[in-house]
């Protein structure tokens, strides 16, 4: 009755974003900060609300610093 709201519920779904989260920032961010030439402490960024929008539109569009 009450499945919404209890604890194994909020839980997984807490779990389950921030292995979302880690994913991301691991899988996708930091190698792509890499290869832009940028340090991957940068990253942490990408922990901070409306800053992680300006850091993924930027490395959407940044040239590979590859030659």
């Amino acid at each position: 009755a009450n499945y919404p709201h209890t604890l194994v519920f909020r839980s997984l779904v807490w779990l389950v974003g921030v292995v979302g989260l880690a994913y991301i920032v691991g899988f996708v961010v930091v190698p792509r900060l890499r290869d832009v030439g940028m340090s991957p402490y940068v990253a942490v960024l990408s922990l901070i609300p409306l800053i992680n929008l300006l850091l993924l539109i930027f490395l959407g569009f940044a040239p590979s610093a590859r030659e």
